[in-house]
């Protein structure tokens, strides 16, 4: 297949639509409710001096998660707008179409991914600011234990959005009376993944956050590597799935 054929489709699942109205005025809300929230939070800042920024690390249990309603809507939105004809018939394979859905995705978790980790960084900073506490070294240690927090969990989300374009293909299909069992599997890996802290930790934290802080070793590079590799080859997995029911077993 062509390159520039393949670019054109990531680029398409990429563009951002105008906002409308209703859109500019719900984001108008929630800029407004953030700046009370910040508000709120500096003057709690001078008051009580506790909050340990490595809380701001656990907005990153969510990106597995968001990976994968990202792919799933993307196929699904195809079906709801009334668009799935139109991308069914375009002259490419059913597997280059989801590739370039899979490719996507990724690419998008990746860009809110970095703003997330730029917003945690800036706002670490303000707070170290506020308590009086800010130096070199604090942030370089919080530099350490947030890179390997978003690198540990971010290690998930080649799977999740193999799984995610699975189940909502699975969803348009003879076989959706299994998609409950999707649902279940999402949840039940949610909860899985709520236990790690519990299972790493046998102590009240202090011991996983000295690990944390200190700079990433080859070994743990390797597997990180390894651990990455096995994500992309089970999302895989999932990804050739949906292509095996999109070209038998889809309901158009």
């Amino acid at each position: 297949m062509d390159r520039n054929a393949f670019s054109y489709l990531i680029k398409h699942e990429l563009m951002r639509r105008k906002p409308t109205r209703v859109c500019r005025k719900w984001v108008s809300i929630y800029a407004a409710i953030v700046s009370i929230a910040i508000i709120c939070a500096y003057a709690f800042l001078h008051v009580q001096i506790a909050f340990k920024p490595e809380a701001l690390l656990f907005i990153i249990y969510v990106f597995p998660y968001f990976a994968f309603m990202q792919a799933y809507m993307m196929v699904g939105k195809e079906f709801k707008e009334g668009t799935h004809g139109w991308w069914l018939t375009l002259p490419y394979s059913r597997g280059v179409l989801l590739r370039s859905k899979y490719v996507a995705a990724l690419i998008r978790i990746i860009q809110y991914g970095l703003l997330a980790f730029a917003a945690t960084w800036v706002i670490t900073i303000l707070i170290q600011m506020v308590q009086g506490n800010l130096s070199v070294d604090s942030l370089f240690r919080f530099t350490i234990m947030e890179s390997k927090t978003y690198l540990a969990m971010f290690v998930l989300v080649p799977f999740m959005i193999g799984f995610g374009l699975f189940g909502s293909i699975l969803r348009v299909t003879q076989w959706r009376p299994l998609l409950p069992l999707v649902w279940v599997i999402y949840g039940l890996s949610a909860n899985a993944l709520s236990w790690i802290p519990a299972v790493v930790l046998n102590d009240d934290g202090n011991s996983f956050f000295t690990f944390m802080q200190m700079p990433i070793t080859q070994a743990e590079g390797l597997l990180f590597v390894a651990f990455l590799a096995l994500s992309f080859l089970f999302g895989g997995v999932f990804l050739w799935a949906a292509v095996k029911l999109m070209n038998r077993q889809l309901i158009q």
